[in-house]
């Protein structure tokens, strides 16, 4: 055999090594990409899904807010009332895990919280209406952190009604604190 055959022959071997690695490279960039691009789009149906689920149960919360009762006082129906909208908040609350972005999670939170506990806010029946406006407000910040984050836009910085219900709240866990402060400090005193 003459050695050019034998250089056509090893050739055609080195060629087809290298188109068989090359095409064995391709399917698994392929199989890679197409695996990434699946994960990616469910990721964003799973958002998706919860963005529906957190904006319906902010309506809901903001429609609570519409329809409060007149006899919030013990025993009277605004026991039911702040328990249905205890169980909004908690389902929005759920819906909220699975978005992605951390700062809206936490911004879309401190919102609901203040809605949730908004008892803790007021100071008797006198100041209903005006929590009950605060929580519709709340409800359509907490909308429209949500539709900035969708619509893929810097989210809006705080309004002026959560940075007062920020200071109330700071206001009252300094309190407690002090609180909690002097009756360890009387617990420690000795005892005569």
């Amino acid at each position: 055999m003459d050695a050019s055959v034998w250089i056509a022959a090893l050739s055609g071997l080195v060629g087809t090594g290298i188109g068989a690695g090359a095409s064995v490279w391709a399917t698994v960039a392929t199989q890679r990409h197409q695996a990434r691009a699946a994960r990616e789009q469910r990721q964003g149906e799973l958002t998706s899904a919860a963005a529906e689920t957190l904006l319906t149960e902010l309506f809901a919360i903001q429609q609570k807010s519409h329809d409060a009762p007149d006899d919030m006082g013990p025993g009277g129906s605004g026991t039911e009332w702040h328990r249905a909208l205890r169980r909004h908040t908690e389902r929005a609350e759920a819906a909220l895990l699975r978005m992605p972005s951390a700062e809206l999670r936490q911004r879309v939170k401190e919102t609901l919280d203040m809605a949730a506990n908004w008892v803790e806010y007021s100071s008797g029946p006198t100041k209903i209406m005006w929590f009950t406006d605060w929580i519709e407000h709340l409800a359509r910040e907490s909308q429209e952190l949500v539709g900035a984050y969708l619509r893929q836009e810097a989210l809006p910085p705080r309004s002026d009604g959560v940075e007062q219900g920020r200071l109330m709240k700071h206001e009252k866990s300094s309190r407690m604190e002090r609180l909690h402060a002097a009756y360890v400090q009387a617990q420690a005193e000795p005892q005569e």
